[in-house]
């Protein structure tokens, strides 16, 4: 219980900062992540979780997958006015800003920044409106990209921690010049926060799917 107690002193420290750690924050971070899901769930192969194991691990945390790959756990190591920073076990970090995702760490072509007029998505409903991209490998800055959400009505989903009701918003995306057009899914409940969703954040990547497993306080 010590060691767990230290743990939870460590990501407590480091989940004080204010946007996407440097390299040796990731690295302490990352042993501190290790240990306290290895505590939790010691008998549990890395991508097997039970509801239990992840409500017992004191923090917010969330089942992200990418592309095709495995779902893989993710904790929340930061919250910041609406800008939320969540690491994976392998150190690649994403902030999502209102269920947005608008800056990415770890990949092969990162989403350095993300900008946009409109910050809510339930607010906008068949109008067109803009949005910048910009990415590190290969760089390129502010990619401009029409944007149009359609209400899709309501659903019953069923998440990992049981069914909830939701309301789910089609975003889709375009760039003629590259292109690139896709389309984004954000499931949201009654107080707009985003339970689960889709989305492209590169023309290089495959979509991103998160779905939250315990929501930030």
């Amino acid at each position: 219980m010590k060691t767990l107690l230290g743990v939870c002193v460590s990501l407590s420290i480091i989940g004080g900062c204010s946007s996407i750690p440097n390299n040796n924050i990731a690295g302490g971070y990352i042993e501190a992540y290790k240990s306290i899901t290895a505590y939790f769930m010691p008998s549990q192969a890395a991508d097997i979780f039970t509801i239990q194991q992840i409500q017992n691990i004191p923090y917010a945390s969330m089942l992200l997958t990418i592309g095709k790959g495995s779902p893989g756990l993710v904790i929340l190591e930061s919250k910041v006015v609406n800008n939320n920073t969540w690491v994976s076990a392998d150190g690649i970090y994403f902030m999502l800003n209102r269920g947005r995702i608008v800056k990415v760490q770890g990949l092969e072509n990162n989403l350095v920044d993300f900008r946009s007029s409109l910050e809510d998505i339930t607010a906008v409903n068949n109008n067109i409106y803009k949005s910048y991209y910009s990415f590190d490998n290969p760089e390129l800055y502010n990619l401009e990209v029409s944007n149009n959400i359609l209400y899709q009505g309501e659903e019953i989903v069923d998440l990992f921690i049981g069914k909830k009701k939701l309301y789910l918003y089609k975003e889709t995306i375009e760039n003629d010049f590259l292109a690139w057009k896709e389309d984004n899914f954000f499931w949201v409940d009654d107080d707009g926060f985003v339970w689960k969703s889709i989305q492209h954040i590169s023309p290089l990547l495959p979509p991103i799917k998160y779905e939250v497993t315990k929501k930030p306080i």
